[in-house]
């Protein structure tokens, strides 16, 4: 029985990065995935059970706060370890703002999907029911549209487009104001 390879390597964020939520995934010519977590606060890891072959890893941290970054063609040989495979992660961007109603709307139901100049989704979140608040990250630098639906059917759906986002920096400020439906609730 062949030993396995390893691929370790470190992480680096942000300062204040909260790295021992990042991921490694790796990806062979073959189609295997293997996953493991950041080993420290540091942002060591070690990828271990990997047959000899080429791997594509791909380091996401599942909140948002940082962008995925991906590392290709990592060489890995069987009951040898792989050093030295570092990804340097950065802050993603944030879209903070709040929707506005009729006196009285019910929110609980509103949500806020954001889409890439593309059409490809980006990220989600239902909004603050007590203040129509809500925040988005995940962004890399770039231009988004936002797509405001109400599932109670209380307010007539919304888009914001053109909303620019920096890596690393709120875009605030991305304010809507939906207008009653005229139906019940549920209808």
């Amino acid at each position: 029985l062949e030993a396995a390879g390893t691929i370790s390597g470190t992480v680096f964020g942000p300062a204040g990065a909260d790295l021992e939520i990042v991921s490694i995934d790796a990806t062979g010519v073959d189609g295997n995935q293997f996953s493991t977590s950041v080993d420290s606060p540091d942002g060591s890891y070690t990828l271990g059970g990997l047959a000899t072959g080429t791997y594509d890893l791909t380091f996401s941290d599942g909140s948002g706060a940082l962008l995925a970054g991906t590392l290709s063609g990592a060489p890995v040989q069987a009951g040898e370890p792989t050093q030295a495979q570092n990804s340097s992660l950065v802050a993603a961007g944030t879209i903070s703002g709040t929707v506005f109603g009729p006196a009285g709307a019910d929110l609980s139901d509103l949500r806020v999907e954001a889409y890439d100049v593309d059409g490809n989704w980006v990220s989600d979140t239902q909004v603050d029911p007590d203040n129509g608040t809500y925040s988005l990250r995940g962004f890399a630098t770039g231009t988004y549209r936002l797509e405001f639906t109400d599932n109670n059917d209380e307010l007539i759906p919304g888009t914001l487009s053109g909303v620019v986002v920096t890596a690393g920096e709120t875009t605030g400020g991305s304010d809507i104001t939906l207008s009653a439906s005229g139906r019940s609730p549920g209808r």
